[in-house]
C-alpha cells in the first residue's frame, strides 16, 4: 500500500515538474505569463503558458492566444 501511495505521489511530482518545464520553455517574460493580472506569477499560470501561444497583434504590441480556440487572453504594448 505504502508503494502505491508513493508511485502515485511521485508521478504527481513528476507531472508538475513536466508542465512546469513546457511552461518555462516557452521564452515569455516572466511579467507576461501574468494571466489573470493578480500581480504575482503562480506556479499553475507558469503552467498554463503551455497552452498559449504569441502573436504580433495589429498595434504592434504583443498578443497573448488560446491554442485552443485562438481567443486573446493579454495584450502587452511597450510603453
Amino acid at each position: 500500500m505504502k508503494k502505491m501511495v508513493f508511485s502515485l505521489f511521485l508521478l504527481t511530482v513528476l507531472y508538475f515538474i513536466i508542465f512546469i518545464g513546457l511552461g518555462l520553455s516557452k521564452d515569455y517574460k516572466w511579467s507576461d505569463m501574468d494571466w489573470d493580472n493578480s500581480g504575482m506569477v503562480s506556479v499553475f499560470e507558469v503552467m498554463d503558458a503551455v497552452d498559449i501561444g504569441l502573436r504580433k497583434s495589429a498595434k504592434g504590441c504583443r498578443e497573448y492566444y488560446s491554442l485552443k480556440d485562438g481567443l486573446p487572453v493579454k495584450e502587452v504594448c511597450s510603453e
